[in-house]
């Protein structure tokens, strides 16, 4: 497995721990508060380390592309699919966030 793939995968872990944070915070706001913003506070910083995780992998991307004149079409088929998959997955994190602050 490449380096970037690697990445992709902790991105994936990242951003399910998020919405599994985020369910356990709304699964017990009103009976026990200070738990439920605990974990909506991890919730949220596992999007910032998937954040950080995918600002390596565009890097290595960009990296590539420099030293060979442009990106395997295997590398962004895989990065495109992958990626695709992470957005909806955060999105319905970012979803869940909001509901826990209303």
């Amino acid at each position: 497995m490449e380096d970037w793939e690697r990445l992709m995968n902790h991105i994936k872990d990242e951003v399910a721990d998020a919405k599994r944070y985020i369910k356990d915070a709304l699964d017990i706001r009103a009976t026990d508060p200070e738990s439920a913003d605990t974990y909506y506070r991890l919730s949220g910083e596992e999007l910032n380390h998937m954040n950080s995780l995918h600002k390596e992998v565009v890097r290595i991307i960009e990296n590539c592309r420099r030293e060979k004149g442009e990106t395997p079409a295997s590398m962004l088929v895989l990065y495109r699919y992958l990626h695709g998959e992470v957005v909806k997955e955060a999105e319905k994190v970012g979803i869940l966030q909001a509901m826990y602050k209303k």
